[in-house]
């Protein structure tokens, strides 16, 4: 079932997991997956940014950060990534160059809450979130913010803009888990923290 461009809606139909890991992360009967409880930064989930496509037009979308522990196991996302890959055939073998995971290493020092031999990632949707708590009982998107954990469910997609090429997981779903020490810098817009290719939904190295 290949998807793609920026699919980051939601998919109607009963999600199923289909692997599971201990710490939480799932890969799901569609090709989503659910992440590991993650640190978010630079979030900005209540109001839209503005976002140009190749074309000149405009998109708005929401957006966050997910840092994840050292050590964390990874590998339902780095999983549902390559089963994508498969998916898209000879298209997708082009694209493996820049997958989501990217190691927070370069990050050190400059934003909090990054952390050596760690791995980020960033993640996108046109849509706003309708997230849920651990009792799994709708709440307000003011609940998340930088610093606080929470888990995510994504879906693959392939995108090719400005020249940039590969494989990103859109935000879908998101459950608030616990509150944690506020992280500066979060409501800063990532596009000015990160280069091109490390702020948007699309591009980052491929560090499997």
């Amino acid at each position: 079932m290949a998807r793609n461009g920026n699919g980051n809606g939601q998919i109607k139909g009963e999600l199923k997991p289909v692997m599971k890991r201990s710490n939480g992360s799932v890969l799901f009967n569609n090709g989503m997956v659910r992440t590991p409880v993650a640190r978010l930064s630079f979030v900005n989930l209540q109001t839209p940014r503005e976002q140009t496509n190749d074309d000149g037009s405009t998109r708005n979308v929401y957006s966050c950060v997910l840092l994840f522990n050292k050590g964390e196991d990874l590998s339902m996302l780095r999983l549902c990534v390559e089963r994508f890959i498969k998916e898209l055939g000879s298209k997708g073998q082009r694209l493996t160059r820049k997958t989501p995971l990217r190691l927070q290493d370069e990050k050190v020092g400059l934003y909090q809450g990054f952390v050596k031999g760690a791995y980020f990632m960033n993640t996108t949707t046109k849509f706003k979130m309708r997230p849920i708590d651990r009792d799994k009982n709708e709440i307000g998107l003011d609940s998340f913010y930088s610093g606080c954990y929470a888990r995510a469910t994504l879906r693959p997609y392939n995108y090719s803009q400005r020249g940039n090429s590969g494989i990103g997981l859109g935000l879908s779903a998101l459950q608030f888990i616990r509150d944690g020490e506020s992280l500066g810098g979060g409501g800063i817009d990532p596009q000015d923290a990160f280069d091109r290719d490390e702020s948007e939904d699309i591009g980052d190295d491929d560090l499997t």
